[in-house]
């Protein structure tokens, strides 16, 4: 069964690189994104998510075809679980999972070579029980295919059964790399829906007004209903740095 496989053939062309690298953290400088440090472990990926805006990180090595994206993957090799536990001792640290839907047959599509979402909800579970904060993305919201408040409510409840501390969302924003690709997904996928996002994301690659709003509103609604708006936990790390009474006042 394993051998017939429909995601077998594509996985034997995919290349792996190892790639020299000074440090595995980068500074995250984007105001739609709820952290500010992050860990890059590599470049491609062989995921295929037809939405994917880390394409254009092939660009810089002039690497321009789509299909090198998901076939040429240049990778950082470290002890992810110590790495993680070395921060956690030092700093506040959450670890963030997105989740897309938890459609299986629609996640299949939006992202042909993923984890299943119920194995990433695992992942969160398991993360969630060694002690670790969690926070489940569900990122890319696309619109008509995973913004309904049926589909954001279902990855917010089952990301609260499996543990995750908080919810976030941001709405899908294409740009040239990824337009290139999502736009003939949705001709041979969602036909009906080619017109619409033309419309939207042909002269822009993110959208404004009403719609994003929309969406954060709906969310803040969700992320309450289950619980997934906690706050940060006061609670300092093992490592922080402490800084001495007396010598707040020169003493």
């Amino acid at each position: 069964m394993a051998a017939e496989a429909p995601c077998l053939e594509p996985k034997r062309k995919v290349q792996y690189f190892e790639l020299a690298a000074r440090s595995y953290l980068a500074r995250c400088n984007s105001p739609r994104m709820p952290f500010r440090w992050m860990i890059n472990p590599y470049r491609g990926c062989e995921f295929g998510c037809k939405y994917c805006y880390a394409r254009y990180t092939h660009e810089f090595m002039e690497m321009r075809d789509p299909d090198e994206f998901e076939r040429k993957i240049y990778a950082k090799s470290f002890d992810a679980g110590r790495l993680l536990r070395e921060i956690a001792r030092r700093h506040y640290l959450r670890i963030s999972m997105t989740v897309t839907t938890v459609d299986r047959d629609l996640a299949r599509l939006l992202e042909p070579m993923a984890p299943r979402p119920d194995l990433r909800l695992a992942a969160v579970c398991e993360l969630s029980d060694a002690g670790f904060k969690v926070v489940v993305g569900c990122s890319p919201v696309m619109p008509l295919i995973n913004d309904s408040e049926q589909s954001l409510d279902a990855v917010a409840r089952d990301a609260a059964a499996a543990g995750a501390h908080r919810l976030w969302a941001n709405v899908l924003f294409l740009k040239p790399s990824a337009y290139q690709v999502f736009l003939p997904f949705l001709e041979e996928r969602f036909p009906e829906l080619v017109r619409k996002y033309r419309e939207r994301y042909a002269r822009v690659a993110y959208l404004r007004g009403s719609y994003p709003e929309m969406i954060q509103q709906r969310v803040e609604k969700i992320r309450k209903l289950h619980g997934l708006d906690r706050p940060s936990e006061a609670r300092e790390p093992e490592l922080w740095p402490q800084v001495r009474q007396m010598g707040l006042f020169g003493e």
